[in-house]
């Protein structure tokens, strides 16, 4: 995933889950330079750029702690994959 750019995607919604869901699902990108941006998730998801940051928050969001993350991608397809992928991998924790 280290090659992926995600130059060019955009908000397309929301999605709610911890940071260690996050973790298991996309690669941790890291702080935007600008700091609007602490936590920065990417990956391709069912051949679709997905991204889920937390936008102008300000503070720590604990690992565990539930948060509404912003969606990016190049449409909302990245929303409902990723809401996908947290279904699954909530049912395999179940």
């Amino acid at each position: 995933m280290k090659n992926t750019d995600f130059t060019g995607t955009s908000f397309k919604g929301y999605v709610t889950a911890t940071r260690a869901e996050l973790n298991s699902i996309l690669e941790f990108l890291g702080e935007s330079a600008d700091g609007k941006v602490r936590y920065d998730f990417g990956g391709v998801l069912n051949d679709t750029r997905v991204t889920a940051y937390d936008w102008k928050h300000g503070y720590e969001i604990d690992l565990h702690e539930v948060f509404e993350w912003n969606v990016g991608g190049d449409s909302k397809e990245a929303v409902v994959v990723l809401e996908n992928a947290l279904e699954s991998i909530r049912k395999v924790g179940a």
